[in-house]
C-alpha cells in the first residue's frame, strides 16, 4: 500500500514539493526487503526526507515528527493507504488560499477494486466527521454514491479524518501538533481540529479533493483496536466535554 500511495504522489509532483515518509517501528526484515521505499525517487520536484522510529510509536508522535523534518508552509498528512488523483496538490494550494481555512480534509473513496462489503468499491468513506447524538464520531453518508448532490457539496464540518489532512504549519506549531495522549491513535484527529477550531479557522471539506482510502489498514493489525478506540473516547470526551464545541451535527448531512 504504502508503495502505492507514494508512486501516486510523485507521478503528481508536478512543482516543488516535499516528502516525508516515516517508518513507525516496522518489522526490520519486512523493511530490508522494502527498502527501496525509503530511497529518493528520480523525481527533481521532490526533497525528500525519511526518519525511521525503532519502536511503534502510535499516529500522534509519528505525525509529529514527521512534521519536524520539513518546513514547507502547508502540511498534507497522508496514511500509507491513501492513493492521491491527478491534480490533488494544485487543488490543495487553490484552498488553502484563503486564509481563513485552517484545516482541509478531501472526500475519500473506497478503492475501485474493493470487493468487501464494508468498502464498497468506489463509493463515499470520507466526506467529514461529525457527532451523533450520544457523540460518537461518525462517517455521515458512507457507501453513498460520490456523484449524489449530497456528497458532491464541500462544507465547514467538525473534524476531517487525519488518514488526509492538510494544514497550515504556523497553526500546526501553534496547536501543540496531535496530543500524544492518545497513544496509538483514534481521536486526534478530531482534537487537532478542535484546537484549529479554537483558533478561529475553518475545518473544510472539499469535495473537489478527492482521494482513494482503503481504510483501517494499520488499525487491522492492532490487537488492542477496539480498547484504544474506546479509551482515547473517553479521553477526548473529558478534555472537550465542557468546551461547547461537541455538536450533535451528523444530521445535518441528510
Amino acid at each position: 500500500m504504502l508503495e502505492k500511495c507514494l508512486k501516486a504522489v510523485y507521478e503528481n509532483a508536478t512543482f516543488p514539493i516535499s516528502v516525508c515518509v516515516v517508518d513507525n517501528g516496522s518489522d526490520k526484515e519486512k523493511r530490508n526487503t522494502n527498502i527501496h521505499l525509503f530511497q529518493p525517487p528520480d523525481n527533481p520536484n521532490i526533497r525528500f526526507e525519511t526518519k525511521r522510529l525503532e519502536n511503534s510509536e502510535g499516529y500522534p508522535r509519528t505525525h509529529n515528527e514527521g512534521a519536524k523534518l520539513l518546513s514547507s508552509p502547508i502540511i498534507c498528512f497522508m496514511d500509507d493507504d491513501i492513493q492521491i488523483v491527478p491534480g490533488f496538490f494544485e487543488e490543495i494550494i487553490k484552498i488553502m488560499g484563503d486564509r481563513n481555512i485552517g484545516v482541509c480534509g478531501a472526500k475519500l473513496l473506497f478503492p475501485e477494486d474493493s470487493t468487501n462489503p464494508h468498502r464498497p468499491g468506489g463509493k463515499v468513506q470520507h466526506i467529514g466527521l461529525a457527532l451523533d447524538v450520544t457523540a460518537n464520531a461518525v462517517h455521515p453518508l458512507v457507501g453513498w454514491s460520490p456523484d449524489n448532490i449530497k456528497t458532491r457539496k464541500s462544507r465547514e464540518t467538525l473534524a476531517v479524518t487525519g488518514a488526509l489532512l492538510v494544514i497550515r504549519r504556523d497553526i500546526f506549531r501553534d496547536c501543540g501538533g496531535f496530543d500524544t495522549i492518545y497513544g496509538h491513535g483514534y481521536w486526534e484527529d478530531l482534537d487537532l481540529c478542535l484546537k484549529v477550531r479554537q483558533k478561529g479557522y475553518k475545518i473544510l471539506v472539499d469535495c473537489n479533493l478527492t482521494a482513494y482510502h482503503y481504510t483501517g489498514a494499520t488499525g487491522e493489525m492492532n490487537p488492542n483496536h477496539n480498547s484504544d478506540f474506546r479509551k482515547n473516547r473517553d479521553i477526548f470526551r473529558t478534555k472537550w466535554g465542557n468546551s461547547g464545541l461537541l455538536v450533535y451535527d451528523s444530521w445535518t448531512y441528510g
